[in-house]
């Protein structure tokens, strides 16, 4: 647990949480859940990204788990395996839907 996590490349098994930001390179792995405020993926990741800020999937990100996140953006080339919620978001479909 700690401020930022930054892997360069390897493998990571093991749950981590960052405060100020997680960051995966292309060629990092991480089995096990994400937990920050912000993350950056560019590798691989199996387990559940919690996120209450931005998620950024690079080109070549692969994710197998669920996304919680304030807000995603999805590069071409990434793939997902799982949901992604925005459950972070400022607004609320269902509540938007609700008055319909």
């Amino acid at each position: 647990e700690g401020l930022i996590l930054s892997l360069n490349g390897g493998k990571i098994r093991g749950n981590v949480k960052a405060y100020n930001g997680i960051y995966l390179s292309d060629d990092a792995v991480l089995i096990g859940d994400i937990e920050s405020n912000e993350a950056e993926i560019g590798g691989a990741v199996k387990g559940k990204i919690d996120v209450n800020g931005p998620v950024v999937l690079k080109t070549g990100a692969k994710v197998l788990g669920d996304i919680d996140c304030k807000s995603v953006q999805i590069q071409s080339g990434a793939v997902i395996e799982g949901k992604c919620s925005q459950k972070y978001a400022d607004v609320s479909p269902s509540a938007f839907f609700e008055n319909l």
